[in-house]
């Protein structure tokens, strides 16, 4: 009686130990936007790709030309650099002429979609505040943005990642596309 009961707990364990390797020996091998490794074609790690957009894929150079219609009579083109120390660089082409705004930035994941808010503290050549929205695209290549100024107010309203892109308002009326840019790099 003594033998049969270590016999059947020596299988009881061998069939647990065999179950516990089976289940986990598969699931450790399955790519995943939580694994900790820059796999399955994302463009960062667990981010990116098939997962959600990198939060740092803003981080870097952007060019735009033609620029929105609301900017066509300030810039021809614009420059910006976004960087990893929550710093930027606007430059805005006019004719042949720049100029440079900097500050720093607040880019936050704002739970709808791929979009992200944006908080810009321009602090050169003039001190003001920027609100605004954007998505990255297009393996990280492309940038939506739409920003407008809060402070000092123009009597305007920055877009809201709920209302999407082409939600800002002017004296409130909806800006529409007309203060949407489309930046690449």
């Amino acid at each position: 009686m003594k033998k049969n009961r270590l016999r059947a707990l020596l299988w009881g364990s061998l069939a647990l130990v065999a179950l516990l390797l089976v289940q986990c020996g598969d699931d450790d091998k399955k790519p995943s936007c939580a694994d900790g490794l820059q796999n399955q074609n994302e463009t960062g790690t667990d981010c990116g790709g098939p997962c959600p957009v990198c939060v740092d894929a803003s981080d870097g150079t952007w060019t735009s030309f033609p620029v929105a219609p609301l900017l066509q009579g300030f810039a021809d083109s614009i420059g910006a650099q976004f960087n990893a120390n929550d710093t930027y660089t606007l430059t805005y082409w006019l004719d042949g002429d720049s100029t440079q705004f900097t500050g720093t930035c607040v880019r936050t994941a704002s739970g709808v979609g791929e979009l992200f808010t944006i908080q810009l503290d321009q602090k050169y050549p003039s001190v003001a505040k920027w609100s605004g929205i954007y998505q990255i695209k297009e393996n990280d290549r492309r940038m939506t943005l739409e920003i407008i100024q809060t402070t000092p107010s123009i009597n305007a309203t920055p877009p809201s990642a709920l209302d999407g892109f082409g939600s800002s308002k002017f004296n409130g009326v909806a800006l529409g596309p007309k203060n949407v840019q489309e930046f690449y790099k």
